[in-house]
């Protein structure tokens, strides 16, 4: 019984394949489109904020931008630093971003939104990237 796979499994191991090779570049199946963004949490005194939620958020480019769907998530490091990878459906030339920052729990700051900040949505290199460094305020 061990030494071949069977019939069924190679069946469908040969369909995964195949319907990966019929998604070309610009479909969405597999991978979705992407920007990035970078930068530091900080307190207002100059402190680094370690453990800092950062969420972002894109939409549509449109003459009012407003906070779209989470496309986003991470937390800043021990230096208060953060990547965050945003990903969305569909390329946009011109997406409105929003980064919101939660402080870590009891730290006594205060939610911060960025925003908005114009990146394009690509599904290959180069990725649009912007560094966003977010200051947060006491209670």
């Amino acid at each position: 019984m061990g030494g071949f796979p069977s019939i069924a499994r190679q069946a469908a191991v040969l369909a995964g394949i195949v319907s990966l090779a019929a998604c070309g570049p610009s479909c969405d199946c597999l991978v979705p489109a992407s920007a990035a963004v970078t930068g530091h949490v900080k307190t207002a005194a100059g402190s680094d904020v370690a453990g800092a939620t950062v969420f972002g958020y894109a939409a549509p480019p449109s003459d009012t931008c407003s906070v779209g769907a989470e496309s986003g998530l991470t937390t800043s490091d021990a230096t208060g630093q953060y990547s965050l990878g945003l990903v969305y459906g569909m390329t946009l030339d011109s997406a409105c971003v929003f980064v919101k920052v939660r402080p870590p729990q009891g730290s006594s700051l205060r939610d911060t939104v960025v925003g908005p900040i114009r990146l394009a949505f690509r599904y290959s290199a180069p990725t649009d990237r912007v560094v966003v460094n977010v200051m947060l305020d006491s209670l």
